[in-house]
């Protein structure tokens, strides 16, 4: 019985403590640096396999379903990153933020500035591996334009601590690298801008991760094993954050939307103007899947247990009154955690 009164108050310290921080649904990201420990930032254009990436990373895992979520995949706009979108691993204490690509026709000035607004927000507790996603053959306008938006936040040497992924590979798989390698060099001498696009990179991995053709599923498996253990060691392995350019944010919003406006030929505005239409954006988050409600969880209202399964709070504290087990594993549910992440 005291066992069971000492728990029950723990849960009911953090319903009270969890409650005062859901009356207001915006986060503060500056206070991020108290949940995460390494965040992970993947860039890439529409079509690049960008989201198929952040899925396996998310859900560890190379299956066909492990690779369609949370990330829409494909080729409609419900796939189009006109945002940044922030995937948090609770368990591991890594997010996958996705992520500041420039490069697609249909995006606004507002949603450029936008998305540095919540990057360089972000980037206050600390950038700790950048993935490039960009498909096999020529390196093209839309890529350089995202590689140099990435180049103007960072320090000069930031691409040592990068990874440059190149999907739709079309050439064969080998164990021990050396087809790939033959293959990358030859790519790298037809053209001397590919060659600037991709010298200096920590690593450079070249994969195939169609998930919905079936002609040569084994040789995609195992090109997607292979990706996802070397994008996990480097993850690992990244100890120290990237250096954030030491010129001020507006300095490097204005330098950004100077490439974007030069690219797309637009005309540009007043950065006071395109201030002024942020007011009603929103930053989006995710926290996994609840178990009990079946919808994404939202950072602000993320909680686990002991047993480090996940849930709404709000799903997990009624379950809680009913009953003192995991509605996954059914382990005894001794402890709520929720994160330091304020409203």
């Amino acid at each position: 019985m005291g066992s069971t009164t000492s728990n029950t108050q723990d849960i009911s310290t953090e319903k009270g403590n969890q409650e005062k921080k859901l009356e207001n649904a915006n986060i503060k990201l500056e206070e991020l640096h108290d949940v995460v420990k390494k965040q992970i930032l993947i860039v890439g254009s529409t079509g690049t396999g960008k989201s198929t990436i952040i899925n396996m990373l998310y859900n560890n895992d190379i299956n066909c379903d492990s690779c369609k979520e949370p990330a829409p995949v494909g080729d409609s706009s419900d796939s189009v990153t006109k945002a940044l979108n922030y995937y948090y691993i609770s368990k591991q204490q890594i997010s996958l933020i996705d992520s500041i690509g420039l490069s697609d026709p249909t995006i606004t000035d507002v949603e450029v500035v936008l998305k540095m607004k919540q990057f360089l927000s972000l980037s206050v507790t600390g950038i700790h591996l950048v993935v490039i996603v960009v498909k096999w053959g020529r390196i093209n306008g839309p890529e350089r334009l995202n590689l140099s938006a990435i180049a103007s936040m960072f320090e000069n040497n930031w691409k040592e601590k990068a990874v440059l992924v190149l999907t739709h590979y079309p050439h064969e798989f080998s164990e021990d690298h050396k087809i790939e390698d033959n293959e990358i060099k030859k790519w790298m001498e037809k053209d001397e801008q590919t060659q600037k696009f991709i010298s200096g990179f920590s690593k450079i991995i070249v994969t195939e991760n169609a998930i919905s053709r079936q002609d040569d599923a084994r040789r995609f498996e195992h090109f997607r094993k292979r990706l996802l253990k070397e994008l996990n060691d480097g993850v690992a392995s990244s100890h120290e954050a990237i250096r954030i350019s030491p010129a001020s944010w507006d300095e490097i919003i204005v330098a950004v939307l100077f490439k974007f406006f030069e690219y797309f030929r637009k005309p540009a505005r007043k950065i006071k103007d395109i201030m002024a239409a942020l007011a009603n954006q929103k930053f989006q988050t995710y926290g996994g899947f609840c178990p009990i409600c079946h919808k994404g969880i939202e950072l602000q209202n993320l909680a686990r247990i002991n047993c480090e399964h996940s849930f709404c709070f709000k799903c997990i504290a009624e379950w809680s009154n009913q009953k003192q087990i995991c509605p996954v594993c059914r382990q005894t549910l001794s402890v709520i955690k929720t994160h330091s992440v304020t409203s």
